[in-house]
C-alpha cells in the first residue's frame, strides 16, 4: 500500500503543475540520490556486501552497547538493547551542542531509567558508552595524523596558501 502511494503522488508530482515548484525540485533529486544509491544493489556481490556489513556494523554496535551496559550492572535484554543503542543514536540528530555534549546523556539516562534502573546507573552507562565510543576513534585520528606526517597548520591552509608556497619552493627539475 506504500508503494502504491509513493508511485501514485510521484507520477502527481511529476505530471502536474506541482513540477516546477521548488519543492517537487528537492523531491525529485533526492529521488534521483536515492536512485542512483540504490543501483549499487543490483548486482548480487554488492548487494551481499552491502547488507552483510550493515549487520556486522550493527551487530558490533548492539554488543559494545550490552558490554557497556552490563559492566556498570545494568542487565538489559537484547531488545531493551537496540532500543538503548537506536534511542541514543537518534538523539545524535537532535541539533544540539557540538558532540551532542548533554543531549546524548539525556536521552540515555532516560532510556535507563525508563527500563526500571536508577538514574546513577543510566548515567554510568551513558558515559562509559560516551567514552568507548569518542576515545578509541580519536585516538586512531590521531595516530593516523602523525603517521601521515600531517601538519595542524596545513590542515588549515587555503588554497591560495598551497598555491603560493608552491611558487617559493624550488623545483627540483
Amino acid at each position: 500500500a506504500g508503494l502504491i502511494v509513493a508511485v501514485v503522488g510521484w507520477l502527481v508530482i511529476s505530471r502536474s503543475a506541482l513540477a516546477s515548484t521548488r519543492i517537487a525540485t528537492v523531491i525529485a533529486g533526492l529521488v534521483r540520490r536515492v536512485s542512483a544509491g540504490a543501483g549499487a544493489l543490483r548486482s548480487l556481490p554488492s548487494a551481499a556486501a552491502f547488507f552483510g556489513l550493515t549487520a556486522l556494523l550493527t551487530t558490533s554496535a548492539t554488543l559494545v552497547a550490552w558490554v557497556v551496559s552490563h559492566a556498570v550492572g545494568v542487565d538489559l535484554t537484547p531488545i531493551q538493547t537496540v532500543l538503548f543503542l537506536s534511542g541514543i543514536a537518534l538523539s545524535l540528530a537532535i541539533p544540539a551542542a557540538p558532540g551532542a555534549i548533554g543531549t546524548y546523556e539525556f536521552v540515555g539516562v532516560a532510556i535507563i531509567t525508563g527500563l526500571g534502573y536508577t538514574p546513577e546507573q543510566g548515567l554510568a552507562t551513558i558515559l562509559l558508552m560516551r567514552i568507548i565510543t569518542t576515545l578509541p576513534p580519536a585516538l586512531i585520528g590521531v595516530g593516523s595524523i602523525v603517521a601521515l606526517q600531517i601538519r595542524p597548520e596545513s590542515i588549515v591552509d587555503s588554497d591560495q596558501d598551497l598555491a603560493r608556497r608552491q611558487m617559493d619552493t624550488p623545483s627540483s627539475s
